[in-house]
């Protein structure tokens, strides 16, 4: 899709669905970094195993968050074609 229509797209949106996108792009990136920082030896080093069993819940949790929002911006696209 060109950008253009990109923008077409986007001025379609309404603003809670614009929010849930912006939600959806940050979740994403938070994710990515907790990810990075589980494969990482620094999670290993400086944080306790009872610490890392939590943030591997916490990712768990994002990934599952994420898979709702992604669910939620196919539906409100599906509706717009």
């Amino acid at each position: 899709m060109s950008n253009i229509n990109a923008m077409n797209k986007l001025t379609e949106l309404a603003d809670w669905q614009i929010r849930v996108l912006e939600e959806r792009d940050d979740l994403r990136q938070k994710l990515h970094k907790l990810r990075n920082y589980l494969d990482s030896d620094t999670s290993k080093v400086y944080v306790k195993a009872s610490g890392v069993l939590l943030l591997e819940d916490q990712e768990y949790f994002m990934q599952r968050y994420l898979d709702v929002l992604n669910q939620r911006i196919a539906e409100f696209s599906k509706d717009m074609n």
